[in-house]
């Protein structure tokens, strides 16, 4: 069996550009979406297991001058 898990630093960038996809692939698969807990209320209109995670967005890449 096929599964798909999205993986995004805070919810609103799963609402705002990816539940169209979400939607479609959750008709076929078993979806998971792994975020940060804050605002996950914001996705719960999707069919789809929510995993808290605190992720860190970081803004240092490791780039040294």
């Amino acid at each position: 069996m096929k599964k798909l898990c999205f993986v995004a630093t805070i919810p609103d960038a799963v609402h705002s550009f990816l539940k169209g996809h979400i939607h479609a692939s959750a008709e076929k698969w078993p979806v998971k979406i792994i975020a940060n807990p804050d605002r996950a209320k914001l996705l719960n209109y999707l069919d789809v297991e929510f995993i808290p995670l605190a992720l860190e967005r970081r803004t240092d890449i490791g780039l040294e001058s």
